[in-house]
C-alpha cells in the first residue's frame, strides 16, 4: 500500500492540518481525504510522495443546503513540474510548525 499525505488548507491557503495514511489506491485516498475534512478547511490536497493526486474545494461545511458530492474533485497524476511545487509547499508548512 502507498502512503498518502492529505493537507487541509484555509481560504488563504494556510495549512490547517494534515493526515498521513496508507491506502490501496488514489481513489481510496481521495475519498478518505474528503471524509476526514477539517471543519474550517476550504481546500484539500492529496499527495503521494512528490505527486499531487487530487485537490479541490471542500464544500461540506460551507453552510449551504445544497447536497455535497462524495468527491468534488478529479483524480490526476500531474506533470513533473509538481515536484518543485511540493518542495516549496513542504518548506512553507515546516515554517508554520
Amino acid at each position: 500500500m502507498a502512503t498518502y499525505e492529505i493537507c487541509y488548507l484555509d481560504s488563504k491557503h494556510r495549512l490547517l492540518g494534515n493526515i498521513c495514511t496508507e491506502c490501496t489506491d488514489d481513489r481510496e485516498a481521495a475519498v478518505f481525504a474528503f471524509a476526514m475534512t477539517f471543519r474550517k478547511a476550504t481546500r484539500l490536497e492529496v499527495w503521494c510522495s512528490d505527486q499531487l493526486i487530487c485537490d479541490g474545494p471542500v464544500l461540506a461545511f460551507s453552510g449551504t443546503e445544497r447536497p455535497v458530492p462524495i468527491a468534488p474533485f478529479q483524480l490526476r497524476r500531474p506533470a513533473t513540474e509538481t515536484s518543485p511545487q511540493r518542495r516549496r509547499r513542504a518548506e512553507a508548512y515546516a515554517l508554520l510548525a
